[in-house]
């Protein structure tokens, strides 16, 4: 599984950004058949398999910054060790994730850091109960 910004994702298929951002769609199932489960970051980040597409609904402008790549990474291989399935700890890693995100915006946060959306992805887990 990898979980590429636009720019990582242009490297990965040795295009331009402008390509990956021309057809978000296609760019996320070129990288899938390349590579498997695919989570092509971005507003609406999309989930990606060779089967399935999902469009992830939470997260926001303010986690852009370094480091969000490897909380979601982490948030997702807690999932898999949990049992999860990992198409299944994909969608809802991603998912939680920018929820977290989402929480931080709420409290006024205007920069979400990485450890900022561990923070608070207690709250995001709990948001799962409701």
């Amino acid at each position: 599984m990898i979980t590429p910004h636009p720019v990582e994702a242009a490297r990965l298929l040795h295009g331009t950004v402008n390509d990956v951002e021309a057809d978000r769609l296609v760019t996320a199932y070129q990288l899938s058949e390349k590579f498997g489960i695919t989570v092509l970051k971005g507003a609406g980040s999309l989930i990606c398999d060779s089967d399935f597409l999902s469009i992830n609904t939470t997260g926001n402008p303010a986690m852009a910054s370094s480091g969000m790549g490897d909380a979601l990474s982490g948030i997702i291989a807690g999932l898999i060790v949990q049992g999860v399935s990992s198409r299944r700890a994909t969608r809802l890693g991603v998912w939680l994730h920018g929820l977290a995100g989402d929480l931080c915006a709420e409290q006024g946060y205007r920069s979400v850091i990485a450890t900022d959306v561990i923070e608070f992805l207690p709250k995001a887990i709990a948001r799962l109960k409701d």
